[in-house]
């Protein structure tokens, strides 16, 4: 489905330098905490590996499918830093939600012990970016897309999970947690796939990125 040859390598190769720099700069970045053991700094740098990741990946599947056209390097770079930018603001936007509802519905104990699993869910997920946005690189086709899909619901499933353990939900409360799940978690998903048409028009009518 995917000919490579027929996509411009002045439009594939910058988002493959860019995916393998991002890649191997946060692998550093992880390896070198590790090895200090600044434990205290995974929960800041999960949240940015994740969601630069996932800008990069983005950045990658657009540019093979060709849904935008760059014209240099520094469109490519703003692109993703702008997916980047939106992508944590929704994370923080989430983050916050979520602390709002703890303290109406939970203990105290129950929140910290629930941002616990959150951010330890969220830095597994982000760990997992590195072999999908590997695999994208090296096999530019669906199969990259399904498997960031895929990891992505297994994450959010766990998260609820984990939600309905802490904070003991039972019997009916199942079916509000159900709905509670669509609407926080489905929703935005529609919410963003229309987003990225709607920038992608945006971009495509701006004399800017002609």
């Amino acid at each position: 489905m995917y000919d490579l040859p027929s996509i411009p390598i002045s439009y594939r190769q910058p988002a493959y330098d860019l995916a393998l720099v991002a890649i191997l700069s946060l692998f550093v970045i992880f390896a070198l905490l590790r090895y200090f053991r600044r434990k205290q700094f995974f929960p800041f740098f999960f949240p940015i590996q994740a969601c630069l990741l996932t800008a990069v990946f983005v950045a990658l599947v657009t540019t093979q499918d060709n849904y935008f056209v760059f014209c240099d390097t520094a469109q490519l770079i703003s692109f993703t830093f702008l997916v980047f930018a939106s992508v944590y603001i929704f994370y923080i936007f989430k983050q916050g939600f979520y602390a709002c509802l703890g303290w109406v519905f939970g203990s105290w104990k129950e929140i910290t012990e629930w941002q616990q699993h959150y951010k330890l869910l969220t830095g597994y997920w982000s760990i997992s970016l590195y072999l999908t946005t590997a695999y994208c690189i090296i096999s530019p086709t669906q199969g990259p897309v399904f498997v960031f899909i895929a990891t992505f619901a297994i994450y959010r499933v766990m998260l609820l999970y984990q939600t309905a353990r802490i904070f003991s939900v039972r019997g009916t409360k199942y079916f509000l947690l159900s709905l509670y799940f669509c609407a926080q978690e489905i929703t935005p998903l529609l919410f963003f796939y229309k987003g990225v048409f709607w920038l992608r028009s945006i971009l495509e009518e701006s004399p800017l990125w002609q």
